[in-house]
């Protein structure tokens, strides 16, 4: 093999390993690349869904305050004003807290009117 046979062998293998590099490191970005869309994706439903509960909360409270103003203005005219009806439009917000978000807020979505909250069977002690 000449001289010049084996200078350009070496710098075809050289090239070779630049170009071998440079498409793994193509490889790796891609992959990087992937996993921050997944990321960010992930992170865009989850501010959704956040947004979502916020008005939720939003609207309960709203009406809530709209139905307190109400029963207020009620009782400080002196109009009809019935504790019953109050406490059953209360109770009623209370259970439907503003929309079903479908998870579990850790409550048993049960009002409890009176009983035994110790956890111990209910006999007192």
């Amino acid at each position: 093999m000449d001289p010049l046979g084996a200078v350009d062998e070496a710098i075809l293998s050289v090239a070779e390993a630049e170009l071998t590099k440079e498409r793994e490191k193509t490889k790796l970005m891609k992959e990087s690349a992937r996993a921050d869309q997944a990321a960010l994706e992930a992170k865009e439903r989850e501010l959704a869904m956040l947004v979502r509960k916020k008005d939720q909360m939003v609207a309960t409270k709203e009406a809530g305050d709209r139905l307190v103003d109400v029963f207020l203005e009620a009782d400080g005219n002196n109009e009809n004003f019935d504790e019953t009806a109050m406490m059953d439009a209360i109770l009623a917000l209370i259970r439907d807290d503003g929309g079903d978000d479908g998870g579990d807020d850790g409550g048993d979505d049960v009002v409890d009117e009176g009983g035994d909250d110790s956890g111990d069977g209910g006999d007192g002690e």
